[in-house]
């Protein structure tokens, strides 16, 4: 008897094991699953992003995925199917946006409040089925294997993000003195302001593509002083490689490097060293160059996207919670305001970096600058791309005239990287838009009483010719490297 109550003790034990087992690992692949995307996403973005961004909508969902496992295990009585059945729900609704999209294309007539009950609907059926249908040792089984896979998944993602980090870490621990404070020059010099408008087209290319004149704003460039070449064109179609280039005043980088490797040469340029050595203070309008922001209240914002958007925004934008996300900031608006404030504070010797993500898509700005209530990132109707295109026009305009009315006897460099690409359409980019076109930059320059010869200089030799007059330097002109990886001619203007 004694040993038959014996078998009976261990065989509970085993079982209250067994059942603390499977609770543990539901619970972790619940928290696995639900913290996965936070984490993806920082991860991608770690030469940006600090982890403290994240961690608010991470544990958002982790805890939302945590009352909902528990509320199922009420209901199904078994951690293992529970586990099942709240991560089924957590890869739909934390990818809500996604699976929303794919359905829309099938079905262009359904609408948020139709996907959801289908969802729930599909999603309480798979949950019956694993319930009633689903051997135990299957289910038990599986819980440790998702805990499994997505632990690879996370340290797959995090091993080549920690070189990011440390090298990201390193560099602000090193952030240069002279951006933080006044730089004391014997001879004083004139302010530079470096104005950079991502994908913002050439003259020629809007009027061949788009069939707009923007005739009447470049001659009121050349009213103001400014020199303009229209037959410029940059060493590449990507930004990361064109302005690496253009912040070191060489051909270093090419578009086999690595984003990281072009994030190095850009927030290091042998620009910023010799502005350093002339007695200049460095700053940026966002910390994508590596120097002091201009709006200090920024200085730990964060990575951000066009529209102001947070990683924490995008991670809501994506799951079954966009309808409840309001976010209307004018990013652009803000940056104006921070470059008139900045040319109001009477200082010299200073080089303001602004690199503004306009016209880039997504398309989220009318014409006026108005947001739109959803952005777009559709190529094939002309209007978002030229609206955009306008406003950007319009902010270049309000900024120069600002500079010259509060700080006149500065120098203006006003650029693009390339003109419109259409990146996300392969109908249209090299098949409609030829890299020759694409490679076509816009290229101002107002060099008080003085004209500069600029007419078909690449943006990096015209960066050399401003900075060589400026700071009395020996720049001479270099050959412009076209890519070959894009199809350009090697050594010479692209095919």
């Amino acid at each position: 008897m004694q040993i038959c109550k014996t078998k009976g003790n261990d065989a509970m034990r085993n079982v209250k094991k067994k059942k603390l087992a499977q609770l543990v690992f539901a619970l972790i692949g619940t928290v696995l699953v639900a913290a996965f995307p936070a984490l993806f996403l920082f991860f991608k973005n770690a030469d940006q992003a600090h982890f403290i961004e994240i961690i608010p909508v991470m544990f958002a969902f982790i805890g939302s995925g945590l009352c909902g496992f528990f509320i199922t295990m009420l209901i199904v009585k078994k951690a293992a199917q529970a586990g099942l059945i709240t991560c089924a729900f957590l890869v739909v609704f934390l990818n809500y946006t996604a699976i929303e999209d794919i359905i829309q294309r099938i079905l262009p007539s359904l609408r948020f409040w139709h996907i959801i009950p289908i969802l729930v609907v599909i999603l309480i059926h798979i949950a019956w089925v694993l319930c009633k249908y689903a051997p135990n040792d299957i289910c038990d089984l599986s819980m440790p294997v998702i805990s499994v896979v997505i632990c690879v998944l996370i340290v797959t993602n995090a091993i080549p993000a920690i070189s990011v980090i440390n090298a990201r870490n390193q560099a602000e621990q090193e952030t240069r003195q002279n951006t933080i404070a006044e730089v004391k020059a014997d001879i004083e010099m004139p302010n530079v302001y470096y104005l950079l408008f991502d994908e913002y087209s050439s003259c020629d290319f809007i009027k061949k593509y788009y069939n707009y004149d923007n005739k009447a704003f470049t001659e009121k460039l050349i009213k103001q002083g400014f020199s303009i070449s229209y037959s410029s064109h940059n060493d590449s179609v990507k930004t990361t490689t064109v302005v690496a280039n253009l912040m070191n005043l060489e051909y270093v980088a090419d578009d086999s490097w690595t984003e990281y490797e072009k994030t190095q040469a850009r927030k290091n340029g042998q620009l910023f060293n010799i502005l350093v050595e002339h007695g200049y203070s460095l700053y940026s309008l966002t910390d994508m160059y590596g120097l002091q922001m201009i709006d200090q209240t920024q200085t730990r914002k964060g990575a951000t996207t066009v529209s102001g958007e947070t990683l924490g925004d995008i991670l809501v934008k994506n799951s079954v919670a966009y309808p409840l996300y309001i976010k209307q900031v004018n990013e652009v608006q803000k940056q104006i305001d921070s470059i008139i404030q900045y040319t109001n504070e009477q200082k010299k010797n200073r080089f303001l970096m602004a690199h503004f993500i306009l016209p880039h898509q997504p398309f989220i700005y009318d014409r006026n600058g108005n947001m739109l209530s959803t952005s777009s990132t559709d190529w094939k109707d002309k209007h978002y791309y030229l609206d955009q295109y306008i406003y950007a026009t319009k902010v270049m305009d309000e900024l120069v005239c600002a500079i010259l009315q509060n700080d006149p006897n500065s120098v203006i460099i006003l650029q693009s990287d390339h003109s419109a690409r259409a990146p996300s359409d392969p109908d249209i980019y090299k098949k409609i838009f030829t890299m020759e076109d694409m490679s076509n930059c816009f290229n101002c320059v107002y060099y008080p009483e003085k004209t500069l010869e600029i007419e078909g200089l690449s943006g990096v030799n015209t960066a050399r010719l401003v900075f060589g007059t400026l700071l009395n330097l020996e720049l001479p002109q270099i050959e412009v490297p076209y890519s070959t990886i894009n199809g350009f001619a090697e050594g010479g203007m692209p095919k």
